[in-house]
């Protein structure tokens, strides 16, 4: 598989005198990035620039060296999206949503490529259950499932683990290790308990801006030289 590189240069997004997004620039290389800021530091108008679903003020974004603006349908077919706020179909079975969705984005091999994602998902003996009587852990890995249909190099998942109780979160995040291998994964979040254990860089946003890029392991050694609790150390860059 082809590895993904995205670089964005001087990243802007105004709306009238409103800074919503000020000047980012981030190479994002194969990996689980994790995004962390308040609501309205501007995670979600970053995605949305990333996906090409609003227009950017200024700046550059950039997929294997070329200008995603050229690269149009082509480049949006390598993402893989799951919106805080998510669509699907209550009165559809499982099964019968990944085939809904497949058909719609032009899936090759159908209906293997749905019965593998129902399996990796562990959703196999819920999978003709209609979606409503999902709990929201099953709902979550069924949405997820989706975005996985054709096999996109970037994914994208927007405040993921909203609403669910601390077990479904953790299975939840072991389901994005296992299919981080070889992709670019943006992990937007505000809860700090979801990237401590599963990013390999953390994305501090600010009022719009981007704060700092690091590795996991150097907030560790931040937080212990200042013996103070990794939460507090992810705070005082967010807040």
């Amino acid at each position: 598989m082809a590895e993904a590189v995205i670089e964005v240069k001087n990243l802007s997004k105004k709306y009238g005198s409103f800074e919503a997004l000020k000047n980012v620039d981030i190479k994002l290389e194969k990996g689980i990035y994790a995004f962390l800021g308040l609501n309205g530091a501007g995670k979600t108008t970053f995605i949305n620039l990333l996906t090409d679903n609003i227009s950017r003020t200024s700046g550059d974004i950039f997929y294997n060296g070329t200008e995603i603006k050229r690269l149009s349908g082509k480049y949006r077919k390598k993402i893989g999206y799951m919106p805080q706020e998510q669509g699907y179909y209550g009165d559809f079975t499982g099964r019968e949503y990944l085939s809904y969705i497949a058909g719609l984005k032009g899936v090759k091999n159908k209906k293997n490529k749905v019965e593998e994602l129902l399996s990796q998902f562990n959703l196999e003996d819920k999978a003709d259950i209609k979606i409503k009587k999902y709990s929201g852990g099953m709902r979550q890995r069924i949405v997820l499932a989706q975005t996985m249909l054709d096999d996109p190099l970037i994914i994208i998942l927007d405040e993921p683990t909203v609403g669910l109780d601390p077990l479904e979160r953790r299975r939840f995040k072991n389901y994005i290790k296992e299919i981080s291998k070889e992709k670019i994964v943006i992990y937007c979040t505000h809860i700090i308990s979801d990237v401590t254990d599963l990013a390999d860089r953390l994305v501090f946003m600010k009022n719009g801006e981007l704060v700092r890029v690091c590795g996991i392991d150097e907030i560790i050694d931040e937080a212990e030289c200042a013996d103070k609790s990794l939460e507090m150390i992810v705070l005082s860059y967010i807040n």
